[in-house]
């Protein structure tokens, strides 16, 4: 999950901003007191957007780019991502993930059955999966898989 911060550098302070977007990618200043940047939510596709920060307030966002009319998703259908923690039996390192359960509003499997399950890997440390809608994830996920995903490093270790 991506985070902003607005940083000060006279004051040398750090400020955390209350963002809707869990995906922030391409951030650039376009004023003093504002930044447009490409934004993801769970249950939207990216969109660029503009944060304007004003004194002693909330960031204002706002959505600059067009809205697409001929693609609507119905977010019933959206699988969300859940992070996931755990611990390679034989080194004891933690494994941090994100797993996405098959959703489909108009389907559920058996209740006493597991879905089959997509293995997503990623190169972490330096790379990392975006928590923003993933229509690849989602093609599957509406289709009854489980969809996981977990840095390629502990995959390995795993097997």
């Amino acid at each position: 999950i991506s985070i902003l911060y607005v940083v000060g550098l006279l004051s040398n302070t750090l400020e955390q901003i209350d963002c809707p977007y869990v995906t922030v990618e391409c951030v650039r200043p376009v004023t003093d007191r504002a930044v447009v940047f490409i934004g993801g939510k769970k249950d939207e596709p990216r969109k660029l957007i503009l944060c304007t920060l004003k004194d002693h307030s909330k960031p204002e966002f706002t959505v600059i780019s067009k809205e697409d009319d001929e693609q609507k998703y119905d977010p019933a259908y959206f699988s969300r991502s859940q992070p996931i923690t755990f611990t390679i039996p034989e080194t004891d390192k933690l494994v941090y993930a994100s797993y996405y359960p098959p959703t489909n509003k108009d389907y559920t499997g058996p209740p006493d059955e597991k879905p089959p399950c997509i293995v997503g890997v990623h190169g972490g440390p330096t790379s990392y999966t975006a928590q923003s809608l993933s229509l690849q994830t989602q093609l599957f996920t509406t289709r009854g898989y489980a969809w996981y995903v977990q840095p390629v490093i502990y995959v390995h270790a795993l097997f």
